[in-house]
């Protein structure tokens, strides 16, 4: 993912030993050099987190956002950076959305809205049709909003959450499913009520 905005774009992250990268690029070159050393979170829960997993970016690359899966039956957990002073820092403590079912694998997939204040969490292994959960942060505090977003008409395991998409203002969530019917694979799209 390559973030395009104003001076300070990123090129993403990478996992190297299951750890998110920061690459910026110089002025006057396309070159990318990494900014700083390799993030990885702290609070991670069993043997094979795989921190890096899925990873998002704000809109001005100000708050990178990552996710970790778990093979030891943990749901997943996600995590936020954000840069003082050209150092990354960890963010409160990891988030793990409510009413998982089984191994969720939350965090398989994440989306963030322009302004990082909206935050999207996919599980597709959550249950026979997989979710969706939506945090949203205010002074630095991140909160689950309401339930997690599952949407009707799934056929089988459908996986929703496999991707997820959010629009800049964060008022549209898009969810896909790779597996339902049978890997035809779809997509759910759900709108706020008001933001």
């Amino acid at each position: 993912m390559i973030g395009s905005i104003g001076l300070q774009r990123l090129f993403g992250a990478s996992i190297l030993i299951f750890a998110a990268q920061l690459f910026s690029p110089q002025l006057a070159s396309a070159q990318f050099t990494q900014q700083g050393l390799k993030l990885v979170g702290t609070g991670a829960v069993g043997q094979l987190v795989e921190q890096g997993f899925s990873v998002a970016l704000t809109a001005e690359a100000t708050l990178p956002w990552w996710a970790g899966l778990t093979t030891t039956g943990a749901p997943g957990r996600c995590g936020f950076f954000a840069r003082g002073n050209g150092v990354w820092t960890q963010q409160g403590n990891q988030l793990v959305g409510t009413g998982a079912v089984g191994t969720a694998k939350q965090g398989f997939s994440v989306a963030l809205s322009a302004d990082g204040n909206i935050a999207l969490v996919g599980g597709p292994s959550d249950g026979d049709a997989g979710t969706v959960w939506v945090f949203t942060r205010s002074n630095s505090v991140w909160t689950q909003q309401s339930n997690k977003l599952v949407g009707t008409g799934a056929v089988g395991v459908a996986e929703q959450g496999w991707w997820v998409a959010l629009s800049a203002d964060g008022s549209t969530v898009v969810a896909g499913g790779l597996s339902d019917n049978g890997s035809d694979g779809a997509a759910w799209v759900f709108v706020a009520a008001s933001r």
